[in-house]
């Protein structure tokens, strides 16, 4: 991503000179690009909602989305763009323009966009524990290692892993012991 285009065009803040506020589809695809390089799926249906209310403000206006698609093959986002308006068009019905996502820059094969509707939808469903199923558990892990895989190289991301694997299994082991090492009342 390119940090000298979205500075470039973004607004001051009125009355606040030294602020300023992302254009609005630079708002959209960094929401976009949070939710779905981001391993943590804690809050992906409330993120899911607020990229939600920034496309259905901004898309109001009809050429929203032409500027919306070019800027995010301009800055190289076309992916996460694309997860983000099937997602939103699928489980909040956010009306979207009829071809956008056939469109849509980065978009994925049909194998490619299977594989995700599995794994995203999985982690869609951990929002409450009601709704989770056998596959939440190995989605939000395989989306995990995907979002480590996004930013990082294979030689490092794989001895990262292990050494966050062996982290948290250690303290693990010692609140376990801390806790059996206290008196019962």
């Amino acid at each position: 991503t390119r940090p000298d285009l979205i500075l470039a065009a973004a607004s001051p803040l009125h009355g606040y000179a030294r602020f300023s506020i992302p254009d609005p589809a630079d708002q959209i695809l960094h929401s976009a690009t949070h939710l779905f390089h981001e391993g943590e799926w804690e809050h992906g249906l409330r993120d899911l909602v607020d990229l939600d209310t920034l496309l259905r403000g901004y898309g109001q206006n009809a050429a929203f989305w032409n500027t919306l698609t070019a800027r995010a093959a301009q800055l190289g986002l076309g992916k996460p763009l694309f997860y983000g308006l099937r997602y939103c068009h699928q489980l909040l019905e956010t009306p979207l323009p009829p071809d956008l996502l056939q469109r849509c820059p980065g978009r994925p094969g049909r194998l490619g966009t299977a594989v995700m509707d599995a794994l995203f939808l999985a982690a869609f469903a951990t929002a409450h524990f009601t709704c989770r199923n056998w596959f939440s558990s190995a989605a939000t892990l395989c989306l995990y290692v995907r979002s480590h895989w996004l930013r990082m190289p294979l030689h490092l991301l794989l001895p990262h892993l292990v050494r966050k694997s062996w982290n948290r299994r250690m303290e693990k082991l010692f609140h376990k012991g801390a806790a059996a090492a206290q008196p019962n009342p």
